[in-house]
């Protein structure tokens, strides 16, 4: 088995980013990928479980499933093939992919927003409209504006093209420890928290949390995704969040996105909380 410590670091970014500003993103309907359909990631061979729609309370800190959840986990035809392939690249490390979410229905995405607006301004009483704002849109992609002809308004993953997901360990499906929750939105989450606390000597080099963390950065980074920063859990590819954080991290050239909006397709069944 190859040796965990020999995985390069999380790149530390003083980049700031939000789940916000990749509206701005064009998307080229002309292109042909954005055409796939979308397809059951459990059936193509992959694991997980649809956080959302979980009903018996294991889904903290939402603790019921959110309305409109879907209980598949639903991604585009490439973007499968995509994982199957990081999958690929894990069997030596004895680890695989867990998939927590992706394909999401806006009813979900505004369910999430509602959600986190109701946490925040209990535990920040008197907190002003626009600090509010700016706090949601670090971790949430604003769904209110949805508007199916409107690129600017497309929540990442309306476009079957964002993730959520971590490791578990092949051999018997445990969970690899990551050092914080899904959705668990504090600086913990943050993909480089632990690359931060290793410089500052709070985490040894061999420290599980700061390898697991590695190990999937990397074997995505592999598959051609990219993540978002402030969520170690989080992945796009193709779509308007992928090729504006691929810009604003790397120096690489503003391009279009190839996957957009896409709606659910007929007969996907919708939950109700």
């Amino acid at each position: 088995m190859p040796a965990l410590v020999e995985i390069p670091p999380i790149p530390i970014h003083d980049v700031t980013l939000t789940a916000h500003g990749y509206g701005e993103v064009p998307v080229d309907a002309s292109d042909a990928r954005g055409r796939e359909p979308l397809v059951d990631l459990v059936q193509m061979g992959l694991a997980g479980e649809n956080f959302y729609a979980i009903s018996n309370g294991g889904n903290a800190p939402y603790r019921k499933r959110l309305d409109g959840s879907i209980s598949a986990l639903l991604a585009r035809k490439g973007i499968a093939e995509k994982l199957l392939e990081v999958n690929r690249f894990l069997e030596p490390y004895g680890a695989e992919l867990y998939l927590w979410d992706a394909y999401r229905p806006i009813a979900t995405q505004a369910g999430i927003w509602d959600f986190f607006a109701r946490t925040y301004e209990a535990e920040t009483p008197g907190i002003d409209h626009d600090t509010l704002q700016t706090l949601l849109r670090h971790y949430i992609s604003d769904p209110r504006a949805f508007h199916e002809q409107d690129p600017s308004t497309w929540p990442t993953h309306s476009t079957g093209a964002a993730l959520d997901l971590t490791l578990r360990a092949s051999s018997d499906g445990t969970l690899l420890s990551m050092g914080a929750g899904f959705d668990q939105m504090d600086a913990s989450a943050h993909t480089d928290f632990y690359e931060r606390a290793l410089l500052a000597g709070e985490v040894p080099p061999d420290d599980p949390r700061l390898l697991n963390r590695r190990l999937l950065y990397h074997a995505m980074g592999r598959g051609g995704f990219v993540n978002y920063p402030k969520e170690y859990w989080h992945y796009d590819c193709g779509n308007q969040m992928a090729q504006w954080n691929r810009a604003k991290l790397f120096g690489a050239p503003l391009k279009p996105a190839w996957y957009g909006y896409t709606p659910l397709p007929d007969g996907t069944a919708r939950d109700k909380t």
